[in-house]
């Protein structure tokens, strides 16, 4: 039996772990035409993260989309988008991409 100055009422010796603020895995980046980015959405694996992406490039014809994780890129979605508005034959640098 424990000791009558111990504190046995239910849950007052249970602490709230502390919400989490880090951030998910993935991170699925809108890319505009000059190069910049902005996060559009986080994911917790890549295989979410790859539906999003998926997902994006069907509702918004006009961006590309990148899948990261970190700082490093895991995926792209439509970034022949960017080049088509540059002049680049995209054809000919499909095939380069072939060889």
């Amino acid at each position: 039996m424990a000791p009558a100055s111990a504190d046995n009422t239910p849950g007052t010796r249970h602490k709230e772990a502390p919400l989490s603020t880090t951030t998910l895995p993935y991170a699925l980046r809108r890319v505009h035409m000059d190069g910049t980015g902005e996060i559009v959405s986080e994911h917790p694996t890549f295989g979410d993260g790859w539906q999003a992406g998926t997902h994006a490039v069907h509702v918004d014809r006009e961006h590309a989309y990148s899948l990261n994780a970190g700082d490093r890129r895991v995926a792209r979605f439509c970034h022949h988008r960017l080049m088509r508005d540059r002049g680049v034959d995209v054809g000919a640098l499909m095939a380069l991409t072939v060889l």
